[in-house]
């Protein structure tokens, strides 16, 4: 766990130490002058965490009250490749530092970890395909130029893994998060896009737990080696929750539950029209054993009964959409998606300078608010642009800083709680309603 002394700590060597350090390790300082790695990183993070689309005066007003007394014609000069490179050492610095609070919700309690995983691109001018290679090519569409964002978050805790940056074409697998080990007692939520039998028999050697959705076109059997059609074995089984022992693949087998609950006709309706459009896309038609199995949510795990019932594995497996609300936040409030300016290596500084605003707001929430069961990630980032400012005055002295930090988690306490849906539950409300279990 995480106290805010720590986080103190760790937010003012990160913007003053390593700053200065890296600004000199990447040539972005040569020779000391009024610019140096610290006072330009506190005004590109507490600008972008204050206001993403910051007006000149908003940038120098960040940049004075951090010590820097520039033109704003002086800072934009700051934007350029050596930059980006120093901007882009401190956030990998950044995300290799680990902040935790732990949330008291019996269900997630039970494991190590709950890790949700997934990944979202930003476009970037076309000039930087050098960089971040984007989807276009020859026979395809999309931007040029992109950079992948691979992030992880673990729900017991709030700590973040990534963003891990690759290639805007890169196969989700292809990034290190994607298929690194996990910790035994850990159990990891992902998209079909990381759906891996390699990668799942590999983590049920070490010990660690799986949660997906079923990927259509797999081989399912079972035990004794017997192969399944799974549109008549559910369609059989005459109940609507199925829980059953199989063995996924053929080449690569591996062991593990088949939960599936059938869903009312309007959403199985719904899910036809979405993959048929999405097939339609892609110039292509879904199998007759895809369109079926809409009438069904099918989670694969490898998950004991005695730790993970089947209205437990459903609510869990929805809470991977937390990872989506930490991209929508992202992008809808810290504005990662936007830059002002033409220049190419601007405009990757500017990226790189909101993610590490983001990381760092990250730690903010998850020091203040995260141990809320009911907590409102953007209630509690809105609580943090508006202290940004002060957190920023603060930076010179962590005894400051950490009355700043305590300050934030007391308005994070009254004010960023989740608002109840009594027709609609969110994840979190179905989480803490089911049965406190072991």
């Amino acid at each position: 766990m995480t106290n805010l002394t720590e986080l103190a700590e760790t937010m003012q060597v990160l913007l003053t130490t390593e700053a200065d350090d890296l600004a000199r390790q990447t040539g972005f300082v040569v020779r000391q002058r009024k610019v140096s790695g610290s006072n330009f990183a506190q005004t590109v993070v507490f600008t972008a965490l204050a206001k993403p689309d910051a007006t000149k005066v908003r940038r120098l007003t960040t940049a004075a009250t951090v010590g820097l007394v520039i033109t704003d014609k002086g800072l934009d000069k700051r934007f350029n490749a050596r930059g980006a490179a120093f901007l882009r050492a401190l956030l990998r610095a950044a995300v290799s530092k680990v902040v935790a609070t732990p949330v008291m919700i019996p269900l997630l309690r039970r494991f190590t970890a709950v890790e949700v995983l997934d990944s979202s691109t930003v476009a970037l001018p076309d000039e930087l395909a050098d960089v971040f290679r984007g989807g276009r090519s020859g026979t395809t569409t999309g931007e040029k130029a992109a950079v992948k964002l691979t992030v992880g978050l673990d729900l017991v805790c709030g700590a973040l893994s990534g963003p891990e940056l690759s290639a805007g074409r890169a196969a989700d697998l292809s990034a290190a998060a994607a298929v690194a080990d996990r910790p035994a007692g850990s159990v990891h939520l992902a998209d079909q896009n990381y759906f891996s039998l390699e990668k799942f028999a590999r983590w049920d050697r070490c010990g660690a737990y799986w949660l997906s959705r079923f990927k259509s076109g797999t081989t399912v059997s079972h035990a004794d080696g017997r192969r399944i059609d799974l549109v008549a074995f559910l369609q059989a089984a005459g109940v609507d929750d199925v829980d059953h022992d199989v063995v996924l693949g053929s080449a690569r087998r591996v062991a593990c539950r088949l939960i599936a609950r059938r869903v009312p006709a309007a959403v199985a309706a719904q899910r036809r029209g979405r993959l048929l459009d999405k097939s339609k896309c892609r110039g292509n038609r879904p199998s007759a054993q895809s369109l079926a199995l809409c009438e069904w949510t099918i989670l694969v795990t490898n998950v004991p009964r005695d730790l993970l019932n089947v209205e437990e594995a459903m609510a869990l497996a929805r809470l991977r959409w937390q990872i989506e609300l930490i991209f929508k936040l992202w992008k809808s409030h810290g504005r990662i998606d936007e830059w002002r300016g033409g220049d190419p290596q601007s405009a990757l500084c500017q990226v790189y300078g909101k993610l590490l605003a983001q990381v760092i707001q990250h730690w903010v929430i998850v020091a203040g608010a995260w141990s809320l069961a009911d907590r409102s990630m953007t209630k509690a980032a809105q609580v943090v642009e508006d202290l940004a400012l002060s957190l920023a005055a603060a930076m010179r002295s962590v005894g400051r800083l950490r009355g700043m930090l305590s300050h934030a988690r007391m308005l994070m306490g009254i004010v960023a709680r989740m608002e109840r849906r009594k027709k609609c539950p969110s994840a979190h409300d179905m989480i803490l309603c089911l049965d406190p279990g072991p």
